[in-house]
């Protein structure tokens, strides 16, 4: 009986540098793609509604991708283990090709799934994605996970001359015949209606494989040269906007290392920007590099003496925060732009964050869900190294003592109030509500002046330090 082989897609949707798409190609006559829209999704890579809406447009242009190479995307409903083992089963499927993933609920899929298939005779390949490091196997001298970003950064250099190079999108065998029903057209297959407030993106942003490479182009042939000196100016477009696009694998990491190569190469003078571009790369590969070392950073500090930090849950400062009514103008516009645009400024996420956590003492784990909520680019990862660094508990944080003053801020970043004012005042009448909808005309919260927060968070912050401990320091 000959082979029938699945490849089973997550977030990897695309077709250009895709390891598992090539190794497939290479060792089947024929295959089916395959999506599983499963509802436990947001939990297992740390998305929510406004990234809901990105994978949606993502996964149908991938659909459409294939069809126009002769392939259907195969979509399963319901949950990944059950969705999967019930298709495999009845299609008689012997190889079932995907990327390796690195969030402790996909690898926990991951391992019961091998040993289901493992008893049935399935072939299970998981290949790594197409990132810039094997997370397993880069490791300090002793032998160790790397804790410090620096040093990781500089042996990920020193390995990356031996990066394979990206490859092409292969030329697709035809699929085989499934005997049972096939589900649903990728593009009705997500079932639930999406909130309203989403619907603003849709004149925002493109999703899909397709956008993301001429988002790339457009990025190292335009903004690339002037990233080291402007990334961090909020009231500029210098940055690339390809968060999203990594995060859903439209474009791999790869990719972008050889597109900053070859940009090297013909614009030498450029290389300053390129080689800041690369480093930021970098520490996305950071991130995952310490959640599949520890992956109890989901809910546990990176430096572990801070289980036991006063962090407070007040309601009513985090309602303030979400909803931009703090009162600096800098941190009011920044989670403003993320209400309408989904996205913010790294600049921003660091003040806001550290605002949140360090100033007003809310705990971090607050902030992460919101951030995962509304997001387009939320990745459980980078959400976790973010936080946990902006609030002092993280891998390579800053001192809990160093505490940014928004106005300062907005004084270097930017000078003329530019994203203030886009964000914060809306000139345009016709702009959606910049505030969530039900808490919109609430008042600014009345919280201490800058000097009375900071002066209390030094208070606390010392008050815990000298606390009688037991060092459980991993």
């Amino acid at each position: 009986m000959p082979a029938r082989s699945v490849l089973w897609f997550r977030r990897d949707l695309r077709l250009d540098d895709h390891p598992a798409l090539a190794r497939v190609c290479r060792e089947s006559e024929s295959f089916l793609p395959v999506w599983i829209d499963d509802p436990e999704d947001s939990a297992r890579y740390g998305e929510g509604r406004a990234s809901r809406w990105w994978l949606r447009r993502s996964v149908e242009s991938l659909a459409k991708l294939l069809r126009a190479h002769g392939q259907e995307l195969v979509v399963l409903h319901g949950g990944t283990r059950n969705c999967l083992e019930a298709f495999v089963r009845a299609e008689a499927v012997t190889d079932v090709y995907a990327h390796r993933r690195h969030e402790p609920q996909a690898v926990a899929d991951e391992e019961a799934l091998g040993d289901t298939f493992a008893r049935s005779g399935v072939r299970l390949h998981l290949l790594p994605d197409a990132y810039l490091h094997d997370p397993a196997r880069l490791l300090t001298a002793t032998g160790h996970p790397f804790r410090v970003f620096t040093p990781f950064w500089r042996r990920l250099e020193q390995e990356l001359p031996a990066l394979p190079a990206a490859l092409d999108p292969p030329a697709l065998p035809p699929p085989w015949t499934a005997g049972g029903a096939i589900p649903t057209r990728a593009e009705t297959c997500f079932g639930e209606r999406e909130p309203a407030w989403t619907r603003k993106f849709e004149t925002l942003w493109t999703p899909g494989t397709v956008a993301a490479l001429a988002r790339a182009r457009s990025f190292f042939e335009q903004r690339a040269r002037h990233y080291k000196l402007e990334r961090d100016r909020l009231d500029r477009a210098a940055t690339s906007g390809l968060a999203a696009p990594l995060h859903f694998g439209e474009i791999s990491a790869r990719r972008l290392e050889f597109h900053a190569r070859d940009r090297s190469r013909t614009h030498p003078d450029e290389q300053a920007g390129i080689d800041a571009f690369r480093r930021q790369l970098g520490w996305r590969e950071f991130a995952r590099h310490l959640l599949v070392h520890d992956p109890a950073l989901v809910s546990e500090p990176f430096d572990r003496r801070y289980r036991d930090f006063p962090w407070s849950d007040d309601a009513e400062r985090l309602a303030a925060w979400k909803e931009g009514r703090l009162g600096p103008p800098l941190l009011d516009a920044a989670m403003r732009e993320l209400w309408n645009t989904g996205t913010m400024h790294n600049r921003a996420r660091m003040n806001v964050a550290g605002f949140l956590t360090r100033m007003l003492n809310v705990h971090w784990r607050h902030g992460l869900s919101w951030f995962a909520e509304t997001l387009l680019d939320a990745d459980l990862a980078n959400n976790l190294l973010g936080w946990q660094w902006a609030s002092g508990c993280g891998a390579d944080a800053a001192p809990f003592v160093r505490l940014f003053n928004p106005e300062l801020q907005a004084q270097r970043f930017d000078p003329e109030g530019r994203y203030i004012a886009r964000h914060l005042h809306r000139p345009d009448p016709q702009a959606s509500d910049p505030l969530p909808p039900s808490d919109g005309r609430k008042a600014p919260l009345l919280i201490p002046d800058r000097a009375t927060l900071r002066r209390e968070a030094l208070v606390r912050y010392e008050r815990w330090r000298s606390r009688p401990t037991v060092d459980d320091t991993p």
